[in-house]
């Protein structure tokens, strides 16, 4: 039952990224979506689980945004280990945490980018505004936060 309410989750949340990038044209819609799906896994898994997770979930981000293939993986698998490694030191069963994590995802997902394309192509460009990456940051921790509050109790 758990493993298809997370697949109802991720399909609901990837076609939500697809109706807010026909409506809302600056918004990070699948950069949001994709951080949000390994967000909420790794804090259900284990640390290998939920880096292979990130990776995957990264890699396909890279493809579909046709990104420099790896840059959103390994922000991803980074972010996957560290929500994992973290959870361990702080009270992750609480709202604060959700919302906290899921921002800062969001978050070291566009700085790790933005230092990626730095290094390889000698840009520092996001191509967002200001007001769509916060709205996406702050999105991100508050469906994470809903999730875990609301639908993802057993």
């Amino acid at each position: 039952m758990k493993r298809i309410r997370v697949i109802t989750f991720s399909l609901f949340i990837f076609f939500l990224a697809v109706f807010i990038s026909w409506t809302l044209p600056g918004f990070p819609s699948f950069s949001f979506a994709a951080t949000l799906l390994s967000l909420i896994y790794a804090n259900q898994s284990e640390v290998e689980k939920s880096l292979l997770f990130g990776f995957i979930v990264g890699l396909t981000l890279d493809f579909i945004t046709q990104e420099v293939p790896g840059i959103n993986a390994l922000a991803l698998a980074a972010i996957s280990f560290g929500v994992c490694k973290l959870k361990e030191y702080f009270s992750s069963g609480s709202l604060l945490w959700y919302f906290v994590s899921g921002f800062m995802a969001f978050v070291s997902r566009a700085i790790f980018v933005l230092f990626a394309h730095l290094l390889i192509d000698g840009t520092l460009l996001m191509t967002t505004d200001l007001k769509s990456f916060i709205s996406a940051a702050l999105w991100t921790g508050i469906l994470s936060s809903v999730y875990f509050v609301g639908i993802g109790r057993n």
